[in-house]
């Protein structure tokens, strides 16, 4: 088969504006690629790793980001930014089991073996929300607060953290451009990081907070969707750890997680 070689070329352009001493506008768009590995692309003997098997494509993935960020100094240590952001991901990697036909009771017949491709998509537009305060005094309380709106759609039913990242929607689904939504990527999320530190004394609570987040996402689905996904109420997580520094060089603490003693997690058992 002999080798196989692929290129791209990526780019980043940002830039600050400043509108005045406390206000300042930040831009960015860039692009980034991701190769498959040699590894996965072909193996020897292997009927699914093989870049020579006829339709198989390892173009590299392409990923496309933007952002517009307004920041605001508001004193006394505390700075807010907010604004608009957007990501979108071309040649998505996928494996998947393609559809041969159609068993007697009218199930859909499902190939023995995977195949690779890189035909998927993903796109998520959001806005993005940061307050953070900073106190450097022997005692006192650091913290930084953000949020964030997520609107992601994409061809995969499940991500992973494989090559291959995703198992996608049946190829009929993806050739119409049908899109899901994903069951890591809530509507809205939060998150409070806290830093309160007195003499040897510092109390780090982490608290988490998302509503809207997807699960049971393509329902029904043999060759098409019969159902909507379903929607999860808030869920939310507090992690708290304390510290006692005995010296320069020595510092003592413990660790609790989950101390609301949540028994779900954002997706519910059903």
């Amino acid at each position: 088969g002999g080798g196989r070689t692929q290129h791209a070329l990526d780019n980043t352009f940002a830039g600050t504006y400043r509108i005045d001493r406390n206000d300042l506008l930040r831009f960015s768009y860039g692009t980034t690629s991701s190769f498959i590995g040699t590894s996965y692309v072909y193996r020897v003997g292997s009927s699914t790793y093989d870049p020579n098997k006829p339709g198989q494509s390892f173009q590299p993935q392409i990923n496309h980001s933007a952002d517009l960020m307004l920041e605001r100094n508001l004193g006394n240590g505390t700075s807010l930014r907010f604004g608009p952001w957007y990501n979108k991901t071309s040649n998505y990697y996928q494996q998947y089991t393609p559809q041969i036909g159609t068993n007697p009771h009218g199930s859909p017949k499902f190939s023995p073996t995977s195949e690779l491709s890189n035909g998927g998509t993903k796109s998520a537009l959001g806005f993005e929300l940061g307050l953070n305060h900073v106190d450097n005094r022997p005692n006192g309380v650091s913290y930084f607060l953000s949020g964030t709106y997520d609107n992601y759609w994409t061809t995969s039913l499940f991500q992973s953290g494989n090559a291959f990242v995703n198992i996608p929607l049946p190829a009929n689904l993806v050739k119409r451009g049908v899109l899901v939504r994903n069951p890591d990527d809530p509507l809205l999320s939060a998150a409070l990081t806290v830093d309160a530190h007195f003499g040897p004394w510092t109390l780090l609570p982490y608290v988490y907070y998302q509503v809207h987040g997807y699960y049971d996402i393509g329902h029904g689905l043999g060759t098409e969707i019969t159902g909507p996904e379903q929607i999860s109420g808030g869920y939310y997580k507090v992690n708290v750890s304390l510290l006692n520094r005995i010296n320069k060089a020595l510092t003592l603490g413990v660790r609790a997680t989950n101390v609301t003693g949540n028994m779900h997690d954002g997706t519910p058992c059903l």
